[in-house]
């Protein structure tokens, strides 16, 4: 790109506009880096911009009373209009330079003089609440608000330019910017005159208010004694999930480009990892030391450790792989219970009914018969091993109802079931001879046959000391749990460290079909008050017991005992309609009244949560005194690898149970059926991989791998980023990388 020499009547229309604070004439044909050159504005160089969408080139506009953030280089012409270019980010890919200023606080003041709208943003998180990749967009707002620009240049450096930050902005005064240049158009391609900083996508947009109520001023409005009555009836449950469930977030959702899914809608932040380099080639297996077993489960959860026990007790030898310790899963972390009709007046098939409406009628009834009917003969097995669970007076199991059930159904040990699961799992599968355990021990790829049609095995490495090992097998289970670590629209997580979707990386490049790639379950009681215990779950079965959610206005709004998905929804509509409770810029909640719960059932909390009781005492919080402050956190993948009822993926040889398996839940999983799949399909699964008796695979290859490596290759994807993650770039030694 080049000075244009033209005066703007021979190019187009001349408009008059003010360039920093420079008054100039230009064409509406001409972009704004264009109207800086010909305008005379000092020292603005530039050359194309070969990002396109990489924020270097940010300027702010003003049309009236509309203030908007654009890119320079997209941005045409209009007559009247303020601009005002802003320094690029501090990085060496900038574009251009504006000069003439003698320091940020020089920018800060002809900025401010120009623009004194920017000074009103209060920093609601609206805006990053709205962002698809969680960029922290009102740090920069309020770097820039001091004068700071090149520091906030770099908040928005990843910013894919989609607009919603200045959607859930009340005062549409956050940075929002143009849409990119359409693949037939280059980046400054827009029609003469036409102004592109408006991007709808017809999904909503996302609406926020500054206004939540401070926490002292919604304790003052909290009452535990007080009749709240029924909470308000519920008229059109799509609408609520449609405009405030995270599922839905303006750009959050892509189409897959290759692999078995391709053309199917999925989370931006799980795309990325499923369309990425593998770690290895052909040449890191010379040389690496080859384990034989029967069975290869990967995973040391309670779904992999149920179907360790399964192949075990059908005679195979089994390897069972972990990333972390042996027990270090979700599974502990799941407080609530499990599901199974035990109770007179239940029945397998409600069982069913309830799963499938609570997923929407989108789980597979196959799977969901088999869950169900699973759900007594598991509970047997389990006691079997050991498990404690809690009774009546009368001896028998104690039920809850919990929500999305239509009565009660729910088997539980105190608030630690998982954990009391994990325990007599753990003892089970260390004290079996037929299993041989190997700890941090993370799969990085699976092994195909010669012909890429099989999975004959897996690659492991060791934390410890980052050497590879090679395992073939005649079938693999894959019980790697979920992804929370991933962290989707910047929620916080229950899960625990390694949840990072390793198993749908290894799967998916191996060719099996998933399913649900677009549906996350964000749990709605996620304590976000104190700070540092931001994300850990309160149980449902707290709920479930009785506990009412209310807003910073000290009202219900919703019946707690819906599915999670709903309450989710409606607990961050609260928020987002100005009715939370605000902690801070960044943090708002809704309270979960456990006081009430406490008078109306003296000591119910000390007897039946004491997990609960001892996580708030660590953090100074007496709930039996005073409300919790809870705020929806990510819990769980909806969706995962297509199976069969025995846990079969679509290739032969690999299996896959658990958090990592779809199909069962739909796109919402009813609290309790967590427990009851992990056994009630672990052992389907462990009992199925054994049923295959051949000799076991003549050769291992990683021809999927470079199956994989030529589509991304022909489809001009990224070849930069490298997956599976193994653990979260925050963890100790970062992600793992050979």
């Amino acid at each position: 790109m080049t000075k244009s020499n033209t005066t703007p009547d021979e190019n187009g229309e001349a408009v008059a506009l003010t360039i920093n604070g420079l008054a100039v004439n230009a064409s509406a044909d001409m972009t704004l880096v264009e109207a800086a050159w010909q305008g005379g504005v000092p020292r603005v160089t530039s050359v194309a911009c070969m990002e396109g969408v990489c924020g270097s080139c940010r300027v702010m506009l003003r049309r009236g009373k509309e203030v908007t953030v654009g890119l320079a280089c997209q941005t045409f012409a209009e007559d009247g209009i303020e601009v005002v270019f802003m320094p690029p980010a501090s990085a060496p890919r900038h574009h251009y330079e504006i000069g003439d200023f003698k320091d940020g606080w020089d920018i800060h003041a002809r900025f401010h003089k120009i623009f004194p709208e920017a000074s009103r943003c209060r920093h609601c998180h609206g805006c990053v609440k709205a962002c698809p990749k969680g960029i922290a967009v009102e740090d920069g707002v309020a770097q820039a608000a001091a004068g700071r620009y090149r520091e906030a240049g770099e908040t928005f450096f990843e910013c894919i330019m989609c607009e919603l930050c200045d959607a859930a902005c009340p005062e549409l005064i956050a940075p929002a910017a143009p849409a990119p240049a359409q693949p037939d158009q280059p980046a400054g391609g827009a029609a003469p005159g036409a102004h592109r900083n408006r991007l709808r996508q017809g999904k909503r947009e996302m609406t926020s208010t500054v206004n939540n109520i401070p926490l002292a001023e919604a304790l003052a409005n909290y009452r535990p004694d007080a009749d709240l009555g029924p909470a308000p009836k519920l008229d059109d449950i799509d609408a609520l999930l449609n405009t405030y469930h995270p599922d839905h977030l303006q750009g959050s959702v892509v189409k897959l480009t290759v692999g078995p899914n391709a053309g199917d809608d999925c989370q931006r932040g799980l795309a990325d990892i499923l369309q990425a380099e593998a770690f290895i080639d052909e040449a890191d297996l010379a040389g690496t030391p080859v384990t034989d077993v029967d069975v290869l489960v990967i995973g040391g959860g309670g779904a992999g450790c149920a179907a360790a026990l399964a192949a075990a007790e059908n005679g195979a030898r089994v390897l069972l792989a972990t990333k972390l310790r042996l027990g270090d899963s979700n599974t502990v972390m799941a407080e609530g219970g499990i599901q199974a009709a035990i109770e007179p007046e239940d029945s397998i098939q409600r069982h069913i009914q309830d799963t499938l409406r609570g997923g929407h009628d989108a789980g597979n009834p196959a799977l969901v018969s088999a869950l169900a009917g699973d759900g007594p003969e598991v509970l047997r097995w389990l006691i079997d091993q050991g498990m404690q669970l809690d009774q009546t007076p009368g001896g028998d199991l104690h039920t809850r109802r919990a929500g999305g059930m239509s009565t009660p159904r729910l088997v539980h040990c105190r608030d630690y079931t998982g954990l009391e699961m994990m325990r007599v799992l753990r003892e089970a599968v260390i004290q079996h001879r037929s299993i041989e355990v190997w700890e941090q021990s993370p799969a990085v790829e699976l092994l195909s046959n010669e012909l890429g049609q099989k999975c004959v095995g897996a690659v492991l490495t060791s934390l410890l000391d980052g050497q590879l090992r090679i395992v073939r097998t005649r079938s693999v289970i894959l019980a790697t749990g979920g992804l929370g670590r991933l962290h989707l629209n910047g929620f916080p997580t229950s899960n625990h460290l390694g949840a990072t979707g390793d198993g749908l990386v290894l799967a998916y490049r191996l060719g099996a079909r998933l399913c649900e790639l677009d549906s996350f379950q964000y749990h709605p009681t996620g304590l976000v008050h104190p700070s540092h215990l931001a994300g850990k779950l309160v149980t449902e079965g707290v709920r479930a017991a009785g506990a009412l959610l209310v807003n910073g206005l000290g009202r219900r709004f919703i019946d707690e005992l819906q599915p999670r998905d709903v309450v989710c929804s409606a607990i961050l509509r609260e928020c987002m309609e100005g009715r939370g409770v605000r902690v801070d810029e960044r943090h708002s909640g809704v309270w979960l009244d456990t006081p009430r719960l406490e008078r109306s059932q003296p000591g119910l909390l000390e007897q039946q949560f004491p997990n609960l009781m001892s996580r708030t005492h660590v953090a100074g919080i007496d709930p039996r005194r005073e409300p919790l402050l809870v705020h929806p956190t990510l819990h769980y993948q909806n969706g995962g690898a297509v199976i069969d009822t025995n846990g079969a993926t679509t290739v032969p040889g690999l299996y896959a149970v658990g958090e990592v398996a779809g199909g069962i839940h739909g796109r919402n999983r009813l609290m309790g059926n967590a427990l009851l799949e992990i056994i009630s399909f672990g052992r389907r699964a462990g009992a199925a991989a054994t049923a295959d008796r051949d000799r076991g695979p003549k050769k291992v290859t990683l021809e999927h791998v470079n199956r994989m490596r030529r589509a991304l290759t022909l489809a001009k994807m990224p070849m930069t980023q490298r997956a599976p993650q193994i653990l979260p770039d925050y963890a100790a030694g970062g992600v793992w990388n050979r």
